[in-house]
């Protein structure tokens, strides 16, 4: 990649960027495991019996659920932004991933911005929303970009003007401090 000298970061997702790849790795390491389980297929598979048949699909279906973990962290990896950088004479920005990884995208090939402010999470019991606002844009030829709002945003307007989103600077605890703030007031 040349350099260009009037390349800028527009985006810095910030500390939880580590704490997720820590996750991913994890993930990924937990695979080096599955080679200990190759000898004891091996012998299972000499010994047909129904226990060791059982044993063989139980050992199957753990080989599958990690790949699919995977698979999973992979593609979430892949579409997580970690950092943007404008590259304002070549008209692009680069997009530094989740994963490590690398994508030059010209600013003509983003589209179809969407802000959501909460995540909606089904589980066993119901759902639960999160405030986790994220901004998905997609881009032509390529995954969709995943921006996590709560990063830092460096340069607001030329962030605005690229992604057409007006960052909201109010944290989720401002008007629990400004309660307490006023309590605090009125008892004086």
């Amino acid at each position: 990649m040349q350099t260009d000298p009037s390349a800028r970061a527009l985006y810095v997702w910030g500390r939880w960027v580590w704490y997720y790849r820590f996750l991913a790795l994890l993930v990924y390491a937990t695979g080096l495991l599955l080679v200990g389980l190759y000898a004891p297929a091996r012998d299972l598979a000499r010994h047909p019996s129904i226990e060791n048949i059982a044993l063989l699909a139980l050992i199957a279906l753990l080989v599958g659920v990690w790949f699919l973990c995977a698979w999973i962290t992979w593609r979430r990896g892949q579409s997580q932004v970690a950092r943007i950088i404008l590259f304002p004479e070549s008209a692009a920005v680069v997009v530094q991933t989740l994963n490590f990884g690398s994508r030059r995208i010209p600013l003509t090939a983003l589209s179809d911005f969407q802000y959501e402010e909460t995540q909606t999470y089904h589980g066993e019991y119901g759902s639960t929303q999160v405030y986790e606002p994220t901004l998905t844009v997609q881009a032509r030829g390529g995954l969709p970009l995943k921006i996590d709002m709560r990063g830092h945003i460096l340069d607001e307007q030329t962030f605005k003007t690229i992604f057409r989103h007006c960052p909201n600077k109010t944290p989720a605890t401002r008007p629990r401090r400004q309660k307490k703030r006023a309590r605090l007031k009125v008892g004086r």
